[in-house]
């Protein structure tokens, strides 16, 4: 009797689980809106928080990191608009960070990602992945959200899931990388992969709302 109820708590888990990815991917791909609640008409209304996945499609906001990283935009910009390949703005990236610490690296292709926006191309995130594997500079969850976020705005969804695993192997997923990864890995139609993705995204926000440090994600 105890196994056959075993069978039936992790049957109604993984339906659970199952209507769960159906949600977000609804959500995420906005085809389905969630709508926030206002009070009457013509008042200021509560101001509602957004949902994870409205974070996650929004330009991100301008740091401090921007102002530092003006020059190196202009730079890029400049060479992206002459048609450079990503070898060419690799060099450039070298040679633009090569009087900079590692944190100041950092700093600036954070500073870079959020000023450039939706002009970010696949050549300048080889690029940036290339110096950062050459400098071995420390990924930040800042920096980490920015590239899943370049990847899966421009649908490099399996390059988004490959990048997931260095995300994750450094301990710094966020649920706001949490949903990118989700919807990288709905993308490329990995049905399992993604009750995995859901169920990590779901660990993550436990912890948050809990107040907890999040434990180490599982690894897919």
């Amino acid at each position: 009797m105890q196994q056959i109820w075993g069978l039936v708590m992790g049957a109604q888990s993984e339906i659970v689980i199952f209507l769960a990815a159906i949600f977000v991917h609804a959500v995420l791909f906005g085809r389905y809106k969630v709508r926030t609640l206002q009070k009457g008409q013509g008042g200021a209304g509560t101001k509602q928080g957004k949902c994870l996945s409205a974070k996650a499609d929004e330009a991100p906001t301008p740091s401090q990191a921007a102002e530092v990283a003006m020059p190196l935009v202009r730079i890029v910009k400049q060479l992206m608009q002459k048609g450079a390949d990503s070898t060419e703005l690799t060099a450039e990236l070298v040679c633009q960070l090569q009087t900079s610490s590692d944190e100041e690296a950092s700093v600036m292709l954070v500073g870079m990602f959020e000023i450039m926006g939706k002009a970010v191309t696949s050549k300048l995130l080889v690029a940036v992945r290339s110096v950062m594997s050459d400098r071995n500079l420390k990924l930040t969850p800042r920096l980490g959200e920015l590239l899943l976020r370049n990847y899966a705005g421009i649908q490099l969804y399996q390059e988004a899931r490959d990048f997931v695993t260095c995300v994750e192997r450094e301990g710094v997923l966020t649920p706001i990388s949490a949903v990118l990864a989700l919807r990288a890995t709905l993308g490329t139609g990995d049905f399992d992969a993604s009750l995995v993705q859901v169920k990590k995204l779901a660990a993550l926000l436990r912890a948050s709302i809990s107040g907890d440090a999040p434990a180490a994600a599982p690894k897919s």
